[in-house]
């Protein structure tokens, strides 16, 4: 079973590991090497920036252990933007069909903690087939081409498709 909770301050080593691994910054908008410095900065306005929602999402392995397998992060925009959702697994966990359900339940998590946006929005790159068929089997539906970046905008109305 996944279950899904805000980020806390002892899950920065994990995302700190998780955002600099190769197949994760192959796909991400910023592809450099990220210092602990840096992420220990980001991670730590993160956590206290309104318009961002980090969640861990973790699955039980044993009697009262949980293991983080991923998270997943909102940014909200204006209202007629919507929030940008971002997807990262811990890659250990990559793999096994794990993805879907863990975006799905942080969506879910998103909605019932407050007042979302109309619309959620992601930037993939096209060459992610693994975050195209992701996203698109969680309701988002290909807007067009995002930016001179080479990323895809992707878009999920509100109450999904």
């Amino acid at each position: 079973m996944i279950v899904i909770r805000p980020a806390i301050p002892e899950d920065s080593a994990d995302l700190f590991a998780w955002r600099n691994d190769p197949q994760t910054r192959e796909a991400s908008v910023h592809q450099a090497l990220i210092s602990w410095d840096e992420h220990q900065e980001w991670f730590r306005k993160s956590l206290t920036n309104p318009s961002r929602f980090v969640y861990i999402a973790e699955i039980q392995e044993g009697e009262g252990s949980a293991a983080p397998v991923g998270t997943c992060r909102f940014d909200l925009r204006d209202r007629s933007d919507g929030a940008e959702i971002s997807l990262n697994l811990n890659p250990g966990y990559r793999g096994l069909g794990l993805a879907v359900p863990i975006l799905r339940a942080a969506i879910d998590v998103f909605f019932e903690e407050g007042d979302g946006p109309a619309d959620l929005f992601a930037r993939i790159r096209p060459s992610n087939a693994a975050s195209v068929r992701c996203f698109g089997a969680a309701g988002f539906l290909l807007e067009g081409a995002d930016d001179e970046e080479g990323f895809d905008r992707y878009r999920r109305p509100v109450g999904g498709v």
